[in-house]
Formats: C-alpha cells, sequence, structure tokens
C-alpha cells in the first residue's frame, strides 16, 4: 500500500503541475515587463589595444574596478530589474515550492563523512534548515552531537556563515575548520576540542583552501595560507605553510615550508604548498600543488623531533612524473600515474627507497578510468568509471594478485568516504541520475556490502516515471561523444519539449551520475534535461581532457552544439525549446557556443561563467588557471585565450538568444565583473530578446550558499527558460 501511496503521490504532482503549465498556454499569458523600469545602459569608455598581433576592444574595462561604487549601483539595478521580472513568471514559484517540498522528504542530508579513531565527523543539514552544521558520532551507530553550527559566527550581521572544510586530528579529540562569510569562500581556521566543543582562542584568517595536516602526537596543525596584502592580484601568489603549537596565541606560528624557506625546492609564485603527516610511517610529506595542473610534487623527509626550517628534503616524485593521486600504508606509497597511461595506472613505491622511475605495476591501464584509491586495514581499494559508472576493485595487501570486483546493488556513480587504517574494510557513496544517494558499507570479513543508515532515505529518491538515456553524438570532426538525456517516460518526442542541455568540460573534470531533487522538479513538469560529456572533461581520461584544453579548446563548445543538434534531430526539442546552461569554467562552453551558433539556443544561462578570457592575468585566480587555459604572456596561448573568450566574440548584427548572466559579488574564483562586462556589451547590441544580470550580493561562486539561495536560483532559471520558450 505504501508504494502506491507514494506512485499515486508523484501521479498527482504531475497532474497539478501539467494543469499549471496547460492553463498558462491556454491563456496565452504574456510576462507583463514594458512597465518596468528599466535600468540605464552601462556607458562606454572604450579600450583599443592590440596583444601579440590581435586587435582588442573593450568597452567596459573600468568595470574591472570593483570599488567605484558607480560600477556597484549599476550592477544592483541590473539586479533588481532581472529579479523583478523573474518574481513576476508563472510557475516560478510554484517550482521552488515543489523543489523545497522534495528535498523536505529527506529527513536530513549528510556529506564528507570521515572517520579518525572510532570517532565518525560529518556535515549534516537537516530537512528544515538552510545550511549544514559539523557533527561527529562515536561508533557508526552512534548519537548525532552538533559541533559547529556556521550561524553562530554571524554575531547579527545580515549576511551568513558556512563552513569551508573541517580536518579532525589523528585521535578525533580535535577538529580544525574553516567559516566563510557570504560565499566568499575566504576561510577562517578556528580549532575546537571535540570533547568539550570548546573553541580554542587562536585563529588564523586566509587559509581557504583547507590544507591542513595534525601533527603525529595531535598538539599542533600545519596549514596554508594566502599572503596578507592590499593587492587582489597578489592573493594568491606565493602562499605559505606555517606551523602552530595547540593554546599558543595565534601570533606564534612559524613559516615551515615555502619558497622564501627553501628557495632550492623551485616553489612557483603560483604554486599552493602543503606539509602532510600519516599516522603509517615516521615520515613528513611536502607537496606541491602547480595551480590546476593535477600532476603533483612531493618531498619527504625524516619526522622531526622539533619543527624546523632547516629540514632536509628528499624528492619522491615531480610534474614530470604525472603522479595525480596517492594513498600510503605503512612504508608502501600507491600512486595513480597518467604517464604513459591516460586513463591512469596504479603503481607502488617503497619509502625506504621511492624510485618513481622504476615503480611495481600493480594496476595496468584500464578500459574504465581510474578515479581514485584508498587504504584501510585490510586493502587497498581502487574506484574505476566507465562512461561515469563506478566499480570498486579490492586488493589484498598481501597478495595483490587476489583482487577482486565488489559486487555492487546496482551500477551508479561510486566515492570513497576517507576512513583510517586501521579500519576494515571500507564506506562509500552510490549514486545514479534516479537513484538517491546512500552510504554503503563492505566487510572483508563475510565479503558484503550492505546498505548504512548514515544518509536517511527520501520516498521519492527512486523515482521509477524517469527514463535516462546514453547515446553517443557525432561531433564536428566525427569524434563520439556521451550525451545522457533525462526525461519523464510520458513524454513524447515531437520536438516540442522544453529542454535544458548542460556541459562543463574543463580540468578533466566529469560529470558523473548525481540524484537531484531540484532536477527531478524540471522533470517531473514535463522538461527534458541532458548531459553532454564534452571534451575538455574526463569521462574517458587524459586523452578526452587535452583534446577540450587551449589549443583545442574549441571542441568543447563544438561538441556541445553537436549534442544540441543530435536532441533537435531526433524530436526530442526544437530550436525554440532548448536552452543551455553552464557554470564557472562551463560560461566557456555556453558562452561560445551562443557566439558561434546562435541560431540552435533559444535561451542561454551563464552561471558565475568564465566569459573573457583575454583577461585572465587581471583576475587574482587567473595564474593559478594558466595551466588549463594558457598563460596571456605566451603570444600563443594568448591565441587559444581569444579563441574561447565569449566577451570578445560578441559582435553586432547577430541575433543572439536570450541570455541571463549570473554571479556573485564575493565570487573569488570568477570575480563580478566577468559576467557584469559580459551583459553590459549583450545589452548594447541585442535586440528583442532579453539580456539579464542576477548578481547575489551575499555569495560568491555558489560554495556556501544557502539551500534557499540554491533554490531561488534555479527557480529564476527555469521560470526564464520556460518564458523564453514560450510555455507560459
Amino acid at each position: 500500500m505504501q508504494t502506491v501511496h507514494l506512485r499515486w503521490n508523484i501521479f498527482l504532482s504531475i497532474c497539478i503541475l501539467s494543469a499549471i503549465l496547460v492553463s498558462c498556454q491556454t491563456a496565452q499569458q504574456k510576462v507583463k515587463t514594458d512597465d518596468i523600469p528599466k535600468p540605464a545602459m552601462a556607458k562606454v569608455e572604450m579600450v583599443k589595444e592590440t596583444v601579440h598581433g590581435i586587435e582588442l576592444e573593450d568597452p567596459y574595462r573600468y568595470m574591472e574596478n570593483l570599488k567605484d561604487s558607480a560600477v556597484v549601483k549599476w550592477i544592483k539595478s541590473q539586479d533588481d530589474y532581472t529579479r523583478t521580472i523573474l518574481n513576476r513568471i508563472p510557475l516560478r514559484d510554484q517550482l521552488k515550492d515543489r523543489m523545497r517540498e522534495l528535498i523536505a522528504t529527506t529527513p536530513a542530508n549528510i556529506y564528507n563523512l570521515r572517520k579518525f579513531e572510532d570517532r565518525y565527523f560529518f556535515m549534516k543539514r537537516n530537512k528544515d534548515e538552510d545550511l549544514a552544521k559539523l557533527y561527529f558520532r562515536d561508533g557508526l551507530d552512534g548519537e548525532d552531537q552538533l559541533l559547529v553550527d556556521p550561524m553562530s559566527f554571524n554575531q547579527g550581521e545580515e549576511s551568513h556563515h558556512s563552513i569551508s572544510y573541517y580536518s579532525p586530528s589523528w585521535d578525533g579529540k580535535f577538529i580544525a575548520f574553516g567559516v566563510s562569510a557570504s560565499g566568499s569562500e575566504n576561510a577562517t581556521l578556528r580549532i575546537m576540542e571535540v570533547d568539550t566543543k570548546e573553541i580554542l582562542k587562536e585563529e588564523f584568517p586566509r587559509v581557504q583552501f583547507g590544507l591542513i595536516s595534525w601533527t603525529l602526537d595531535n598538539k599542533g596543525i600545519f596549514f596554508n595560507q594566502l599572503n596578507a596584502t592590499d593587492n587582489p592580484m597578489e592573493k594568491y601568489a606565493n602562499s605559505k605553510v606555517y606551523f602552530h603549537m595547540l593554546g599558543n596565541d595565534a601570533s606564534n606560528q612559524k613559516e615551515i615550508f615555502s619558497n622564501a624557506v627553501y628557495p632550492d625546492l623551485g616553489i612557483a609564485n603560483a604554486d599552493f604548498p602543503i606539509v602532510v603527516t600519516s599516522k603509517d610511517t615516521k615520515k613528513l610529506f611536502a607537496f606541491i600543488i602547480h595551480g590546476v595542473d593535477d600532476r603533483l610534487t612531493l618531498h619527504m623527509t625524516d619526522y622531526p623531533s622539533k619543527m624546523t626550517t632547516n629540514m632536509k628534503w628528499v624528492n619522491v616524485f615531480d610534474v614530470e612524473d604525472s603522479v595525480t593521486n596517492l594513498a600510503l600504508k605503512e612504508n608502501s606509497l600507491f600512486c595513480m600515474t597518467i604517464k604513459d597511461a591516460p586513463k591512469a595506472k596504479l603503481v607502488k613505491i617503497e619509502l625506504d627507497n621511492p624510485d618513481i622511475k622504476n615503480p611495481e605495476l600493480i594496476m595496468p591501464e584500464q578500459n574504465g578510468v581510474l578515479k581514485n584509491i584508498s587504504t584501510s586495514k585490510d586493502a587497498l581499494y581502487a574506484v574505476y568509471a566507465e562512461k561515469g559508472l563506478g566499480k570498486i576493485i579490492r586488493l589484498p595487501y598481501g597478495d595483490l594478485d587476489k583482487k577482486q570486483e565488489l559486487a555492487l546493488p546496482f551500477k551508479g556513480e561510486v566515492s570513497l568516504a576517507q576512513m583510517d587504517n586501521d579500519t576494515e574494510g571500507i564506506i562509500f557513496n552510490l549514486v545514479t541520475w534516479t537513484q538517491a544517494r546512500a552510504y554503503y558499507k563492505y566487510d572483508p570479513g563475510n565479503d558484503q556490502v550492505v546498505k548504512t543508515t548514515i544518509q536517511p532515505q527520501s520516498p521519492f529518491g527512486s523515482p521509477d516515471q524517469f527514463i535516462t538515456k546514453d547515446v553517443m553524438v557525432k561531433s564536428h570532426d566525427e569524434t563520439m561523444v556521451p550525451l545522457t538525456i533525462m526525461h519523464h517516460k510520458d513524454v513524447v518526442l515531437d520536438g516540442k519539449n522544453p529542454t535544458i542541455l548542460y556541459a562543463y568540460g574543463s580540468y578533466g573534470s566529469t560529470n558523473d551520475p548525481s540524484f537531484s531533487f531540484v532536477r527531478y522538479s524540471w522533470l517531473e513538469a514535463g522538461g527534458i534535461y541532458a548531459v553532454a560529456h564534452v571534451r575538455g572533461g574526463g569521462i574517458f581520461g587524459k586523452q578526452w581532457h587535452e583534446a577540450g584544453k587551449m589549443a583545442n579548446k574549441p571542441n568543447t563548445w563544438k561538441d556541445f552544439i553537436a549534442c544540441a543538434e543530435y536532441l533537435i534531430d531526433n524530436k526530442y526539442t526544437s530550436p525554440s525549446k532548448i536552452g543551455s546552461v553552464g557554470g564557472s569554467a562551463g560560461g566557456i562552453t555556453v558562452g561560445r557556443s551562443m557566439t558561434e551558433r546562435p541560431d540552435v539556443f533559444k535561451a542561454v544561462v551563464s552561471i558565475v561563467g568564465s566569459s573573457n578570457m583575454v583577461r585572465i592575468g587581471s583576475d587574482p585566480n587567473g595564474p593559478p588557471n594558466f595551466p588549463e587555459f594558457g598563460n596571456p604572456e605566451n603570444p600563443e596561448e594568448f591565441k587559444y585565450l581569444y579563441e574561447m573568450d565569449t566577451y570578445q566574440h560578441i559582435k553586432n548584427g547577430q541575433n543572439y538568444p536570450s541570455v541571463m548572466f549570473t554571479g556573485g559579488m564575493n565570487d573569488p574564483r570568477v570575480i563580478a565583473w566577468i559576467p557584469a562586462k559580459a551583459t553590459a556589451k549583450m545589452q548594447a547590441i541585442q535586440g528583442e530578446n532579453p539580456v539579464l544580470l542576477r548578481m547575489d550580493f551575499d555569495a560568491g561562486h555558489g560554495i556556501g550558499s544557502t539551500l534557499t539561495q540554491g533554490l531561488d536560483m534555479w527557480a529564476d532559471i527555469f521560470a526564464f527558460f520556460m518564458w523564453q520558450f514560450g510555455e507560459i
């Protein structure tokens, strides 16, 4: 009876939403906007220059000064206008309410689970809360105990705070965590004693990325701290690792690893050094992260009795060795490397003789992409994925040849929880496009995978009314590109369906299966949602990434265009009913798709999207991203940046789709002037199709946003599309 009852509720919801759509269509209701005062067009202050032989025109460069009150006032007027329009769109509030209703059917959302000793730490957002809090429990089945409520740091401010990261001590008795205001990611590091829940007096600003490790005696921490500078362009330059003993004043911290301390190690300005410990060995490790390049540098030394600045570091591997991830068990260092293996192979070296040039091969390159590895007490576990569907291989330490593939309850995306080496087996997440995420535990004693109760489940978490289909699409150069298509089973392929096409396509990042009640509401209302796994991503490994990077970047948006045309040619939708969405670096994908083929899409939404790549050198977050997109000081690489620049390719005389750019005034990754400039330029040349700027003044890149902020954004996006598709 319960199953029938739930299905009936789903059916009723579809009927209600469908009735809303039909009634709007029948009435041919228009969104009245002519009575809303339009904000002033942005003034033009043309900058013309020739850079590496390429002539550039930049009429809105002055907007890059976000300290100019006139620029901020213009952005605010644009946001006010946009929100006034969006709030008038029928179905906007209904969709938001439905999203919240569906999300509330899950009692709590649990993520970032970690085990230290017998304590389990995790982030948890209860169904009636807007932000996640930090909890722990003693034992897997223990009672949840609240540690940190980020809103307690607000101190009466209108803005909100969120937890950016956390790191427990090895014994689970202390926990370091970062708190950021208004989605800025500008975290301040704090430390709490777990048993007493007392927050220690010391605090450290500018610890943005949570690159933290604890000493083996649990009395001190290492952390990467950004520069204290008034020059925003130096914010990420020359960061340093500091050491601090608990209980001392915050000023009593010691610079322990940096370019200044060890100039011979070649730490570049854009690098991020970190120091790491491991309970398994009396070694101290120093990593160097080279911006967004996933190939690491590692040095090590004997664990010192006292932290000094004259330690003798031994290089373990460098960038040319192409190690992208590792796991340590006693004296063995297991490494994922993409050297001569685009999908990654698994090798082992010994710490007493770390010869990365001649490692022991543990697992050669497989058909699937090696995504992650993790050590436990009994075995090494490796996660592979083929077209996003994961599998777990167990490799017992005593006999690595006796590897086995774990029997998972269903095929989906797999991610491992962080466990210590004293734990038998593993805990992992499993999720699909139509199956909500849950935690599972593998017990090597009985060789069983069991679903845990860590993540409460929703009665709507396994809907059977939605269809997911994976197809291969021929791109411009005959390359076959994966495309995932989701829709309600009753959708008729008549070319009339409102459709959203999403893609990212950078850093080798993959759009793996995920379950979303936000997407659920769109599918439930009759929409189609498709994900294009374009080049520049990593669904097929490093080669797929390289095929959409720098000089090859045009493949990213050309793949995206091909996927849109597939949806049109196969009657899923039509040019008047399809919209594109991309966020962050995905702004390159949707932006250049729009400028190259404005006839393909009816509407475009760029969420905190990168759209002015030739100015990457003027963005504080630019230099760490040079390895992915190009260095503007390099004449050849500047050509690549120009080619992927949406702003420079917006031209007069084109009939562009309707566009909404979104941004966050506190965004440290895609700074707010980037979407502002793109909006101003498009508004100056656009015809009847609207160009809107939606700017959140209490948010950044979306990281650390509240649930309400997220629902508001997606309700606005869905409503914008329905409006432009003529569905209301």
